[in-house]
């Protein structure tokens, strides 16, 4: 999933599963089925806006959260 940020502002994300979307290597897999939750092992994140310079993000944690319907 993509999402912005906000130079020098400490910024919440939340991205639910079905917003994800299967990538390798920065480019997107076609025709695989939806993500299960469940079966998530691993987590990547992705600078690809395609602009040289510097640049820095910080994280103070990465949690999986449920929404309640």
């Amino acid at each position: 999933a993509e999402f912005d940020t906000v130079a020098d502002t400490w910024i919440t994300v939340n991205i639910p599963f079905q917003d994800t979307v299967p990538t390798f290597r920065g480019r997107k897999l076609m025709d695989l089925p939806q993500l299960d939750g469940n079966k998530i092992v691993q987590i990547g994140v992705m600078l690809a806006d395609k602009s040289a310079g510097s640049f820095r993000l910080e994280m103070s944690w990465i949690r999986a959260y449920r929404t309640i319907m």
